[in-house]
C-alpha cells in the first residue's frame, strides 16, 4: 500500500477497513502511485521548461545588450561620418536622379552660398563656369554612361579654381543619383602659375626665357606654315653691357639692360615677341613680316635706339648691339634651326665688323669650314704640322737684321697652307691657342739654341701671347723651363702682348710680366693705339719695345691724321726709352716716312724687306750677314 495512503488511514483510524475492502484500497493505492508519478513528471517538465526559459531569457538579455552595443556603435559611426562629412576640406554635394539637391556638407553649403542665390541643382553647374564647355563635356560623358566616375579641374567665375570628382550613387544595383566633391585649389593654381611663369620667364626682366621662346617659336612656325606667312628671328647681342656691370656693378648693368630692352620693344609691334636668352643675348620673333628690307629697317631703328646713351644718376652709359637675322621659311623650318642660324649670322657680322647681318648659305658654309678646320687643327697640333716662320726685323739705319717675329704657319702634309686668319681665331675661341703658344715658345727656344751654336747671338725672337696663355697658371714656369732646357738666355726671347690683354685681366698679365721680366725676358707692346690706349701700361710694366701698328702706317704719307698719330706714338716711345718697331712697311714711301719721323732710329719689318720664312732660310741670311754680305730686301 502507498505510504501516503497508509499515513492518512492511520491518522483517521481507518486501518481496519483495509482488510474489509482490500481491492478498494489497492485501487486507491495505485491511484496514489500514478498521481505521484504524474506529479514527478509534471515537476520534471516544469524544471525543463524553467531551464529553457532561463536560457532563453539569458540569450535575450545578451541579444539586447549586443543590440544596444550595435546601436551605440552605429550612432557613434554615424556621428563620426557626419563629423568627417562636415569637417572635410572639400565641398560634397549629393543629387538625386532628377538633379535635385538631397544633401550637402558644411563646405558644400559655403560653396552653394557663393552662388548668389542661384536655384542650385546639378544642371546649373556648367553655367557657373568661366567657360561653360568645361563641364558641358563632362555631362555629355555622364549621359552616355551614368555609372562612370568623372574627374577634372574647372575655373568658376571670380577666378576660383576647383578640382572636382563625381561618382554615381548606386543602391542594390539601381542608380539613385550622383555625388560631387569640389576642392578649392585656387591658391595652389596661382602658385603653380607663378612657378610656371618663373620657369618660363627671366627673373630680372620678366621676358620669356629660352625655354618659353622655344615653345612660342614652335607654335608660331605652325601658325605661319598654315597661313603661308613669313617670319623673322632676330638674335640681338648688347655690346658693352658686361663692361658696365664689371666696372659699375650689377645694379647699374641691370638697369641699363632693362632700359635697352624697353628701347627695343618700342621699335617693335605689339604682335612681336622679345625674349632673353641669358646674359646679354635677346631673341626677337617678328611675326608676319612684310619683306627683308622692312626687317632691315626695323633692325637699323633698333641699332640706332640702343646706341643712344642711357642716363642713370647723372651718368651716361653707352651700349651698342649686333643683330643676326634668320627668316622663316627660307632659313629653316624648326625653332632650333632658326635661332642657331640667327646666332651664326650675328657672330659672322661681328667678325666682319657689321652690326646687322642676315643669314645666308655662304655663312653656313663658312661655319662648316670653321668646324672642319677646328677638327683638323687639333690633329695638326698633335702631328706637329704647325711650323714657326720668322719675319726679320731690320735696323733702319744699318740694314742689319736685329730680330725676328715668330709667326705660326700651318702647312698640311699635302703642302697646302692654311691662313693664320682662318685658324688663329678658331684656336682662340676653342682654347687651342694655348697649345700653339707653348709650341711657338718651344720652337723659338730651339732655334735660338741652334743659332747660339752657330755664333748668332744678337738676334732675339719675338713670340705673340694671348690672354689664354696668361690664364695658364704654369705660363711663367713653363717659359723659364724651356729657356733653361734649351740653355738660352731669357734676354733673347721677346714676348709681344696687346692692349686687349689688359682689358681682360690687367693684374693677371702684370704679375706674369713682372716675374718673367725679373728673369730677363723682354716684352713688346703690340697694336698700341688701336684699343683703349693707356700710358699707365707703359709706365708700370717692363716693356722694352713699342710697335707701331701696320694700320697706322698704311698710306700714312697721304693721311695727316694717321701721320699725327704715328708721330705721337714715336714721341711716347722715345720719351720712355723704348725701342720702336714699325710693322707693315710695304713700300719705299712708308720706309722714308718712318726714317724721317724716328730720326733713323727704329726697327722695321714688312714685305719691303722680308716675308715670313722658314727658320732655316733666316739662318742662312744671318750666316751670310756675319760674313759681310749685308743686304736689305726680299
Amino acid at each position: 500500500m502507498h505510504k501516503a495512503l497508509l499515513r492518512q488511514l492511520k491518522r483517521c483510524g481507518l486501518t481496519s477497513l483495509v482488510d474489509s475492502y482490500p481491492k478498494l484500497f489497492e485501487s486507491i493505492s495505485d491511484a496514489y502511485v500514478q498521481g505521484e508519478e504524474e506529479l514527478k513528471l509534471i515537476e520534471h517538465s516544469l524544471f525543463v521548461v524553467s531551464n529553457e526559459l532561463n536560457d532563453r531569457n539569458a540569450m535575450l538579455q545578451q541579444q539586447v545588450q549586443e543590440l544596444k552595443r550595435a546601436n551605440n556603435e552605429v550612432s557613434q559611426t554615424g556621428a563620426e561620418l557626419a563629423a568627417i562629412f562636415d569637417a572635410t576640406g572639400e565641398a560634397i554635394i549629393s543629387f538625386d536622379c532628377e538633379g535635385n539637391l538631397t544633401r550637402l556638407n558644411n563646405r558644400g553649403k559655403e560653396f552653394v552660398n557663393q552662388l548668389d542665390g542661384i536655384d542650385f541643382n546639378e544642371r546649373a553647374l556648367p553655367s557657373l563656369c568661366k567657360n561653360t564647355s568645361d563641364l558641358e563635356d563632362t555631362f555629355e560623358r555622364i549621359e552616355q554612361d551614368s555609372f562612370i566616375d568623372v574627374y577634372g579641374i574647372v575655373e568658376f567665375k571670380r577666378r576660383r579654381f576647383y578640382e572636382y570628382y563625381s561618382s554615381p550613387k548606386v543602391v542594390n544595383e539601381k542608380l539613385e543619383g550622383r555625388v560631387w566633391s569640389f576642392k578649392d585649389i585656387t591658391v595652389q593654381k596661382i602658385n603653380d602659375d607663378v612657378i610656371r611663369f618663373q620657369a618660363l620667364h627671366d627673373s630680372l626682366t620678366g621676358l620669356p626665357n629660352r625655354n618659353c621662346m622655344e615653345i612660342i617659336l614652335k607654335e608660331q612656325i605652325k601658325f605661319h606654315k598654315f597661313h603661308l606667312m613669313s617670319m623673322a628671328i632676330l638674335f640681338v647681342d648688347l655690346v658693352g653691357l658686361k663692361r658696365i656691370s664689371d666696372t659699375q656693378g650689377y645694379e647699374v648693368g641691370d638697369a641699363v639692360l632693362i632700359d635697352s630692352i624697353h628701347r627695343i620693344m618700342l621699335c617693335l609691334r605689339d604682335q612681336d615677341v622679345i625674349a632673353r636668352f641669358g646674359g646679354d643675348g635677346l631673341i626677337v620673333v617678328m611675326k608676319d613680316i612684310l619683306d627683308k628690307d622692312w626687317v632691315n629697317t626695323i633692325c637699323k631703328k633698333i641699332e640706332r635706339e640702343v646706341g643712344q646713351p642711357v642716363e642713370l644718376s647723372n651718368h651716361l652709359y653707352f651700349v651698342s648691339c649686333h643683330i643676326g637675322i634668320s627668316l622663316y621659311p627660307e632659313d629653316g623650318d624648326t625653332a632650333n634651326e632658326l635661332v642657331h642660324r640667327a646666332d651664326l649670322a650675328k657672330y659672322h657680322g661681328f667678325n666682319k665688323g657689321v652690326s646687322i647681318q642676315f643669314f645666308s648659305s655662304n655663312i653656313a658654309d663658312e661655319e662648316l669650314q670653321k668646324i672642319t678646320v677646328e677638327s683638323q687643327l687639333r690633329k695638326a697640333i698633335e702631328n706637329l704640322e704647325l711650323a714657326l716662320y720668322l719675319q726679320p726685323k731690320v735696323d733702319i739705319k744699318s740694314g742689319e737684321i736685329k730680330g725676328a717675329e715668330g709667326l705660326i704657319r700651318w702647312i698640311k702634309p699635302d703642302g697646302s697652307i692654311i691662313s693664320p686668319g682662318v685658324f688663329i681665331p678658331i684656336a682662340e675661341k676653342t682654347g687651342m691657342i694655348r697649345d700653339i703658344g707653348k709650341l711657338a715658345v718651344k720652337e723659338a727656344c730651339k732655334i735660338l739654341a741652334h743659332w747660339s751654336t752657330l755664333g748668332i747671338s744678337d738676334v732675339p725672337i719675338a713670340i705673340n701671347l694671348s690672354i689664354a696663355d696668361f690664364n695658364d697658371k704654369k705660363l711663367v714656369s713653363s717659359i723659364l723651363s724651356e729657356l733653361r732646357d734649351s740653355d738660352v738666355s731669357p734676354s733673347k726671347l721677346i714676348l709681344e702682348v696687346t692692349e686687349s690683354l689688359f682689358m681682360a685681366d690687367k693684374d693677371l698679365v702684370k704679375d706674369a710680366m713682372v716675374q718673367l721680366g725679373a728673369e730677363g725676358v723682354k716684352f713688346a707692346l703690340d697694336d698700341f693705339g688701336t684699343g683703349y690706349s693707356s700710358l699707365s701700361y707703359l709706365q708700370e710694366l717692363p716693356f722694352s719695345y713699342l710697335k707701331i701698328d701696320r694700320s697706322f702706317l698704311l698710306e700714312v704719307h697721304q693721311d695727316n691724321k694717321k701721320s699725327a698719330i704715328v708721330q705721337t706714338i714715336i714721341d711716347i716711345g722715345k720719351n720712355l726709352g723704348l725701342m720702336l718697331v714699325a710693322e707693315g712697311v710695304e713700300d719705299v714711301e712708308t720706309l722714308e716716312f718712318v726714317r724721317e719721323k724716328t730720326g733713323n732710329e727704329a726697327l722695321v719689318q714688312g714685305f719691303l724687306f722680308y716675308k715670313p720664312m722658314p727658320h732655316d732660310n733666316l739662318t742662312g741670311l744671318l750666316l751670310d750677314s756675319s760674313k759681310g754680305n749685308k743686304s736689305i730686301g726680299v
